[in-house]
């Protein structure tokens, strides 16, 4: 379909170079279809004829609105034109190829939107003899999604998903890292110049890193610009960030691909110049134009898509004045003035890579523009992303959901076509860093690109195409012919039903080394001398082992499982490479199988089983049939607290005891396997659950003071409470005072911490496996540190108590109001030893009480109730 639609559009553009439209009377001018201002900017593209722009160009260059043109004078007046000025620069060096491409016809006019709508006076324009065509321009958009979240380069490496990423490690070891003579142009946002991960983008200046939004002197670098050129070209093996596609080797010294930034979306996404930008690209080195956008199809911004905008999405074809540009850019990036290859440039002709876009509908220009590479979208799994569009015009797929990459001061994940289109980008960047140079072309650069990619893999369905996947290995080892080379030499020997091979990596001439092997094993040796390796008969048995990172020479192991016993085979090796290419057969040998031997079950370690109550013992055993038959494995636990559940290795079982599932005493587990023979093998596993000991406390009663708000304490647990076990318990807390004192335990340790003056009693308990406690107290007093002395309650009903903040001889003598004495006594009074008086018998009334210590003398007033 799409190289009969490729013949159609070469033989309108042919029709058009060949007839010179007369200026009086114009043929029927090309215009756009009703469409709401909302989708347009305030700018429409026009192309004057060679007559008309003779005229018009000094006038425009000098700053004026009228022309010799009445038609298009009075133009100017009814739609408000404000500014008219060129679509594309000049560059001195390339004027003969700019005007023969005709890119100096085209102008950009600004109008008011208010006074008209844009469609009509699209159409208007278009009516002025001397003008060739005129559209409105288009408002675009980026095609990504902002989902951000903990990142994972599944797309360079699916370690989780195997074979659903772009397969390009081999590239990086084989081939190329990426070279600093290949330069991309990243049409988009602008890319931070000064990302620690991305050394190679090219400075602002003459030839350099440019802004193509209106009004802007200097580019303003965004996270989404920045994610796309992390993914081409972010620095590789430099300890830090991301890898890109073509990122170099920064630990050999080796630069990665240089990104030309050409600003085209400013913060809202909405346009600027793409079209100059592609052409300023293809002036200035770019042989890649990498583009992460498109045009905006939700008229009323709902964020969806309705039938009608479905609809106007369909109709939609790339602006006139993008497709000159792209052209140009594939016509003349990498050449000279006359269109021949510059000695310097890695490639003769550019390639425009375009997001296929995220509306997940079956429509999407620019991205249908037949001469660009589109590209579709995948997930880690393999599967179409939900919201890639689709459809004949998509070229290639590659990952683009939750793409992890460079952004503004850091890194972080995005979804979308947009990110799939790099990945593209970054491969082709590849292909010329290595194939590049004199007589290279563009065209040599798809056909690797489209060809070498995955069919086989690709999600694409006759309904919802997004082409093969892409596959930087395939790529490169595209159009091989050569197959590896025979393995010369190799080594069997045979245990029950299974055939062994040992053999060493064979090279490959245009791969470099063999991809992968098949052995083979059949009773009928004829079948292995007229064999079709890519048709292998039922009969014959094999299997398949690929190298991997093995290197020419290395040593490679494989088997052959299921076979009769005690049989005589006859087996042969034959490499194959990427592209199915298949070495000879290797001799072939005769190999007689053994009888069936029973399962084998081996333990990782050795020694008795003893474990406490509050533990659980692991161990693992290996348990196979070493015939490679299918084995049942009989599991008797012996008590609750056993279990023999699958674990993560091969073949691998955890035999598990939890010691408080099962009472204490001896046990024994016995695991039973057989096989298909009914060849069996046993082992009893015994093992020994103790007694518990129930935790004890070590002190009853602990005393802590506190004497200032804030103020903190800590209290080891095993100066509470002890297991003698070792067991960790589990902790609890009661407390009388949680608002004079707060108590937290964490890592066995008790935190106490004041929050007003006063008493608590903290009571710790330990609790453990078996639901045994003990219990012990710490007595908390959060002491007034400008007070020496407490004597408490005021109010007394029976017991009076003195405390000291220090421990000494007190003498407390109390009074009647009167001044008869009713107590005197000395003795040792502390914080926690207060001096406490019966006062049970004193009569109600007032009384003094007089404190001595330290050579102070205190007086309090109490009263008796």
């Amino acid at each position: 379909m799409k190289h009969h639609l490729l013949f159609c559009l070469l033989a309108v553009f042919a029709a058009v170079s060949c007839t010179k439209e007369p200026i009086e009377s114009p043929e029927t001018p090309q215009t756009a279809p009703a469409e709401p201002n909302s989708l347009f900017t305030s700018e429409i593209t026009v192309k004057f004829t060679e007559e008309m722009a003779a005229q018009v160009e000094d006038d425009f260059a000098a700053g004026k609105l009228y022309t010799k043109s009445m038609p298009f004078n009075e133009l100017v007046d009814e739609l408000g034109v404000t500014s008219i000025s060129r679509v594309f620069g000049e560059d001195e060096r390339f004027i003969e190829r700019e005007r023969k491409a005709g890119l100096h016809l085209w102008y950009r006019i600004t109008v008011d939107p208010d006074k008209v709508m844009m469609t009509k006076a699209a159409d208007g324009l278009a009516s002025v003899p001397g003008i060739q065509l005129a559209e409105p321009i288009r408002k675009i958009k980026s095609t990504d999604f902002n989902d951000r979240y903990f990142p994972q380069q599944w797309g360079l490496d699916n370690t989780n998903n195997p074979g659903f990423d772009i397969n390009v490690a081999e590239v990086w070891e084989n081939y190329t890292t990426g070279s600093d003579d290949v330069i991309v142009a990243v049409l988009d946002q602008g890319v931070q110049m000064d990302h620690e991960d991305l050394p190679t983008v090219i400075p602002e200046g003459y030839g350099g890193s440019r802004t193509f939004v209106s009004g802007a002197s200097a580019i303003n670098p965004g996270d989404h610009g920045t994610h796309v050129a992390g993914i081409i070209a972010a620095s590789n093996n430099n300890g830090i960030g991301v890898c890109g596609v073509a990122g170099g080797d920064a630990s050999r010294g080796v630069s990665g691909v240089r990104i030309l930034s050409c600003q085209m979306l400013d913060d809202d996404r909405s346009s600027a110049n793409s079209a100059e930008a592609m052409r300023y690209a293809a002036n200035n080195g770019a042989v890649i134009s990498q583009n992460s956008w498109g045009y905006n199809f939700d008229v009323n911004g709902d964020g969806h898509l309705d039938a009608s905008e479905i609809q106007l999405a369909k109709d939609t074809q790339i602006e006139s004045v993008l497709a000159a540009a792209v052209d140009y850019f594939i016509t003349y990036a990498g050449c000279d003035g006359r269109g021949n290859q510059l000695e310097d440039s890695p490639m003769k002709g550019g390639v425009v890579i375009f997001a296929a876009g995220n509306d997940a509908i079956p429509y999407g220009a620019p991205a249908n523009y037949e001469k660009v590479i589109a590209v579709g979208s995948t997930d880690r799994y393999g599967n179409r992303s939900s919201f890639s569009n689709y459809g004949d015009w998509v070229d290639i797929c590659a990952p683009g959901s939750d793409i992890y990459s460079s952004v503004l001061g850091g890194y972080a994940n995005m979804s979308g076509t947009s990110m799939a289109c790099p990945y593209v980008s970054g491969v082709a960047a590849l292909l010329v860093s290595y194939y590049g140079g004199p007589g290279f072309t563009n065209e040599m650069l798809k056909e690797r690109l489209l060809e070498g990619a995955n069919s086989e893999i690709s999600p694409s369905t006759p309904s919802q195409n997004i082409g093969p996947m892409l596959d930087a290995y395939g790529s490169f080892t595209y159009g091989g012919t050569t197959p590896p080379d025979r393995v010369r030499e190799y080594e069997t020997d045979a245990f029950g039903g299974v055939i062994n091979f040992s053999w060493a990596v064979t090279a490959d001439e245009d791969n470099g080394k063999a991809e992968g092997y098949l052995l083979l094993a059949t009773t009928d040796r004829n079948e292995l001398e007229d064999i079709d390796l890519r048709n292998i008969p039922e009969s014959v048995r094999w299997s398949q082992v690929v190298v991997g990172d093995k290197a020419v020479g290395d040593e490679l192991n494989g088997s052959i499982e299921g076979l009769e016993f005690s049989t005589t085979y006859y087996v042969a090796i034959a490499g194959y490479d990427y592209q199915q290419n298949y070495s000879s057969l290797s001799d072939i040998r005769e190999v007689t199988t053994t009888g069936n031997n029973p399962p084998l079950i081996s333990a990782s370690e050795t020694g008795e089983i003893v474990l406490k109550s509050h533990e659980t013992f692991t161990r693992s055993y290996t348990i196979k049939d070493p015939d490679a038959q299918e084995i049942t494995i009989e599991f008797t636990p012996g008590s609750d607290a056993a279990s023999l559940p699958e674990g993560s290795g091969a073949d691998e079982y955890v035999f598990t005891v939890v010691g408080n599932l099962a009472d204490p005493g001896d046990y024994t587990a016995v695991v039973k396997v057989t096989d298909t023979q009914d060849a069996s093998a046993t082992e009893n596993i015994k093992y020994r659950i103790l007694e518990n000991h129930a935790p004890v406390t070590v002190a009853e009663i602990r005393d802590v003071m506190l004497q200032a708000m804030g103020q903190s304490s800590e209290v080891a647990m095993s100066e509470l409470v002890a297991d003698e076990d070792g067991e960790q318990l589990t902790w609890s807390i009661s407390n009388t005072a949680p608002t004079t004192v707060h108590a937290s335990i964490s890592s066995n340790t008790l935190y106490l911490t004041a929050l007003s003056y006063g008493n608590a009693q903290v009571t710790i308990t330990g609790t453990d496996c078996r639901g045994e406690k003990a219990s012990a107290t710490v007595n908390v007093i959060v002491k007034n540190p400008d007070s020496p002395l407490e004597v408490y309650p005021n109010l007394v009903s029976d017991y009076l108590s003195v405390r000291t903040m220090e421990e000494m001889d007190t003498r407390v003598m109390i009074t009647t109001s009167t001044g008869a004495t009713v107590y005197d006594e000395t003795a040792p009074v502390s914080v926690f030893n207060p001096a406490v008086i019966d006062m049970r018998n004193c009569a109600p009334g007032q009384y003094r009480v007089y404190v001595s210590f330290g050579g102070n003398e205190y007086t309090r007033t109490v009263v008796k109730l």
